[in-house]
Order: structure tokens, then C-alpha cells, then sequence
């Protein structure tokens, strides 16, 4: 039987304490970048904007932002990476918000909207009928406006970024169709799949 004295123990540990470490570290840095390409994918998909080298520059970014910190991070680990992912979260989805403000403000928004209101109406009665928009939302008027002057549009203070609700008071049902309704879709699914958390 092998005798250790209290060193030899201390460094046997020390160094099976690590390798463990080291091994979980690989791990969670395999489940991150995982978690983070399928995120950013599906996000890209959704919005259907052309900023597909946007997001995977940011993420890259990201990735070497935070990669020399989570390094570093030790035994104590599980809770600074929960702190690591809402900080990253929240980077992610202002970055997607600075470019759906850029997007709302295109050409390519009002073509958009336009398609998004014909599809819409196709669905339902057309007796009565009112467009709740942003007030910020410079364009969205115009467009609505031009597909027919008798639509009768409201501003709503609680869309904030675009898009629109459709408000059929017959019915007492609105069809929202609001980019903020999107992006908190998105960051709900982006929380429960992005898998940035430890497992026993």
C-alpha cells in the first residue's frame, strides 16, 4: 500500500481538482458556443433582415469577449456564469434591437409592413377595423394610409419598436403584429433553450 505524506496529498488533489475543472470548463465552452449558433440562427431567421454577417461577427466578438474570463473562472464557477449569461443575453439582444431600429427605418421595413397588413386583413372581417401603431414609427402610417386612406389608425404607446395590432372592436380581438411582440417571443425562446447553465 502506497504511504503519501501531506504535500504529495495536497498536490494529488490539487491537481485531480483541476483536471475536473478543466474538463467541465471544455465542456460548458462546447455547450455556450452550441447554445449561442442555434440562438442566433433562429433569431437571424425570424427577423428576415439581411444581418446574418452582423450577428455572427457579434457573437464571434462575443465569444472572445468573455472567452479568456470563463477561463478563469474556478470551483466557484456556477454562479458568475449565471451572471456571465444574462450579461451576454442582454449584449445579444441589444445588438438585435439596434438593427431592428435600423430595419424599421428602411425600405425594406415598408415592404415588409405592406405585405404584413394585406396578409393580415385576408383573415379577417373587414366591417370594422383599427391599426394601433408606435408613435415613433415614422413609416407605418404612410404605408397604411396608401393601401387605403379610410383606415382608421391609432397610436399606441405601448409599441415601442413596430409593426402593428389590429383591432377588430366587433369582435373584441386584436391581432397583433408588432415587432415587440417578436423580439419578446424570441428572447423567451433564447432563455428556455440556450442551455447556459451547469449540469450536476
Amino acid at each position: 500500500m502506497a504511504y503519501y505524506n501531506e504535500d504529495e496529498l495536497y498536490r494529488y488533489f490539487e491537481k485531480s481538482i483541476k483536471e475536473q475543472a478543466n474538463l467541465r470548463m471544455s465542456d460548458l465552452r462546447r455547450e455556450i458556443d452550441y447554445a449561442y449558433a442555434k440562438a442566433m440562427k433562429r433569431l437571424k431567421e425570424d427577423l428576415a433582415m439581411q444581418q446574418n454577417l452582423d450577428y455572427s461577427r457579434g457573437l464571434r466578438e462575443l465569444r472572445v469577449q468573455y472567452q479568456n474570463q470563463i477561463n478563469q473562472i474556478g470551483v466557484d464557477y456556477d454562479e458568475q456564469l449565471i451572471k456571465k449569461r444574462l450579461e451576454m443575453s442582454d449584449h445579444v439582444f441589444k445588438g438585435v434591437i439596434k438593427k431592428l431600429e435600423a430595419f424599421v427605418k428602411s425600405k425594406k421595413y415598408a415592404s415588409y409592413i405592406e405585405a404584413k397588413i394585406v396578409d393580415t386583413l385576408k383573415q379577417v372581417d373587414k366591417t370594422e377595423y383599427v391599426f394601433k401603431v408606435s408613435p415613433n414609427d415614422k413609416q407605418i402610417e404612410k404605408v397604411i394610409k396608401e393601401l387605403d386612406k379610410s383606415y382608421k389608425v391609432e397610436k399606441d404607446q405601448e409599441i415601442i419598436y413596430g409593426g402593428f395590432m389590429l383591432y377588430l372592436p366587433k369582435q373584441r380581438v386584436e391581432i397583433n403584429e408588432t415587432l415587440d411582440l417578436k423580439i419578446d417571443d424570441q428572447k423567451d425562446w433564447f432563455y428556455k433553450h440556450s442551455k447556459l447553465f451547469i449540469r450536476e
